[in-house]
């Protein structure tokens, strides 16, 4: 490779390694800053490369570059983006791509554009912003679930025990018992639907939010005491 066209693909963020055998690779174009900065060994003269044990995301994509090159195609193959972070901790993004041409294997290592990256980046901001929403209607999902489970169990509880309690006691007039039983039966139908809801959902019981209430707006430790003992106290 000519000296001006090597400087040219260093100037384009772009470095150009041809396939030697087995994982090793050797540069045909000058060995940017930015790589060197990654990659010290690329520096190193006279001695094979080996991308695939410095860059792991590489890794995988030289078996894929290696089958591909084997299968005679001319198409290019993009191993997809992915980043690097530098000695200084500043992270680099970087893509490869293999390509056969006249038959000699190429792995092309470069920068995204900066439009490419913009594009990446506003993707990535409206996955966020996707998942902020998906976690949203989960936790109202759960909260949903929690009112069911809480809410209304523990009423319809009450409601069984003061039910049991005039059939024990014999409250009720023998022209009430088939009403009596019918409200039995119906309490505990409903309570064997409340544990199958609950049941179905007990992996996500657990809100993936924190719900957070203010002072102001939380319940009355002393009030909820008090209702319980009162629906509880005959």
């Amino acid at each position: 490779m000519s000296a001006v066209l090597s400087r040219l693909l260093s100037d384009l963020s772009i470095v150009v390694l041809e396939h030697t055998g087995g994982r090793a690779f050797v540069p045909m174009s000058a060995i940017p800053d930015w790589l060197e900065a990654l990659w010290p060994a690329a520096k190193v003269s006279g001695e094979a490369l080996r991308p695939g044990e410095s860059f792991l995301f590489l890794d995988d994509f030289i078996d894929r570059a290696l089958a591909h090159w084997e299968g005679g195609s001319h198409a290019p193959l993009a191993s997809g983006l992915w980043t690097e972070t530098r000695a200084d901790g500043v992270e680099i993004l970087l893509e490869a791509t293999a390509r056969l041409i006249e038959g000699r294997r190429l792995l092309l290592i470069h920068i995204p554009s900066e439009q490419q990256t913009r594009g990446i980046y506003q993707q990535a901001r409206e996955q966020r912003l996707a998942y902020e929403h998906l976690l949203d209607e989960i936790n109202k999902r759960e909260i949903l679930l929690h009112c069911i489970v809480h809410d209304l169990s523990n009423p319809l509880a009450g409601i069984r025990g003061s039910l049991k309690l005039m059939e024990q006691e014999s409250m009720v007039s023998s022209d009430g018992d088939e009403l009596l039983r019918i409200s039995l039966s119906q309490t505990e139908k409903m309570q064997r639907s409340i544990r199958s809801i609950l049941q179905a959902f007990s992996v996500d019981a657990k809100p993936l939010l924190p719900s957070i209430v203010p002072a102001d707006a939380a319940p009355d430790i002393a009030r909820c005491a008090r209702n319980v003992t009162a629906s509880m106290s005959a």
